[in-house]
C-alpha cells in the first residue's frame, strides 16, 4: 500500500529539511507521492522536484498562500500548480521584513535585512530568520522569546502583512492550472468552515484536517489526479520543524 502527503514545508519557508532532505525522508517512511507546499513561496520546488525523479517519489508542486477572509487570516493550498508562472510572486514577506528589521533597529537593536537574508538562503525570509538572528547575537534567549518580545503581534517590531483576499488567492491558484484548498480549516471557525460555498470561496474544492473526512478527500484526490493503479494512504502531517508521520487507518 502507497502513503502521499499533501502538505509539508521546507527550508524555502518555515521548515527543517532542505527540499532534497524531505524528499528522501519520504522515500525512507514509504510516501510514493509528496506535495510540497511552503508558505508563498515555490523556491524549493526545482530541488523537490529532482530529487523525486532521482528517488522515485511523484512530487506534486504546490503552494500555501496566506490569505484573509473576513477578520482571520487562512492559508489556501493549491495543488498542480505551474511553479514557473510570474503570478506566483508574493511579495507580501519581502515588503514586510524591511520594516520588521527598521523598527528592531529603533529600539536598539544591530542587524540588517541583508544579513537576514544571507542567514535565509534561497528561503524566502521570515520572521523565524530574524528570531534566529536576534538568539545568535544574543538579544533574546530563545526563539520563542524573540516572538513574545519583539515579533509576535503586539509586540513592538510587530508589522501586519497586505494579504490578499481568500477569493483572490483561490482565484490566482485556479489560474495558475492548480486545485485550491483549504488548509487546516479549524482556523475558521465553525461558522466559516460551514460556509465554504458563498461567493467569496467561489472555486475552492475541498478543506484539509486529520480526520477521517481528510482522508477520503485525499483518496479521492489521489485516484482522480494521479490515477493510480493500487490503493494509497494519505494524510497531510504539514511536516515544519517537527519530523513525524501520522499511521492513518486503512482506508476502505
Amino acid at each position: 500500500m502507497s502513503r502521499i502527503d499533501l502538505h509539508t514545508h521546507t527550508t524555502a519557508s518555515d521548515g527543517s529539511l532542505s527540499p532534497t532532505e524531505l524528499v528522501q525522508l519520504a522515500k525512507q517512511q514509504g510516501v510514493s507521492a509528496l506535495a510540497v507546499t511552503d508558505h508563498d513561496s515555490v523556491a524549493g520546488l526545482p530541488d523537490a522536484m529532482a530529487a523525486g525523479e532521482q528517488l522515485g517519489v511523484t512530487i506534486i508542486p504546490g503552494i500555501e498562500i496566506s490569505c484573509l477572509y473576513e477578520d482571520v487570516e487562512l492559508h489556501i493550498l493549491g495543488y498542480f500548480i505551474n511553479p514557473d508562472d510570474p503570478r506566483l510572486y508574493l511579495s507580501s514577506r519581502e515588503d514586510r521584513n524591511p520594516q520588521i528589521i527598521e523598527r528592531l533597529c529603533r529600539l536598539g537593536l544591530d542587524l540588517t535585512y541583508l544579513e537576514v537574508r544571507a542567514f535565509a538562503g534561497s528561503a524566502t525570509v521570515g520572521r523565524p530568520h530574524i528570531a534566529q538572528i536576534l538568539l545568535k547575537k544574543g538579544y533574546v534567549t530563545s526563539v520563542a522569546d524573540a516572538f513574545d518580545r519583539y515579533l509576535a503581534d503586539g509586540a513592538p517590531a510587530y508589522v501586519s502583512r497586505a494579504l490578499p483576499t481568500a477569493s483572490e488567492a483561490i482565484g490566482l491558484i485556479r489560474e495558475i492550472g492548480g486545485v485550491p484548498v483549504l488548509a487546516h480549516p479549524v482556523y475558521a471557525g465553525r461558522r466559516r468552515a460551514r460556509n465554504l460555498r458563498p461567493s467569496a470561496w467561489q472555486g475552492l474544492k475541498h478543506s484539509t484536517a486529520v480526520t477521517r473526512s481528510h482522508r477520503r478527500i485525499a483518496f479521492a484526490a489521489w485516484r482522480t489526479s494521479m490515477a493510480s493503479s493500487s490503493p494509497a494512504e494519505a494524510i497531510s502531517t504539514e511536516i515544519q520543524n517537527r519530523t513525524f508521520w501520522w499511521e492513518p487507518a486503512t482506508e476502505t
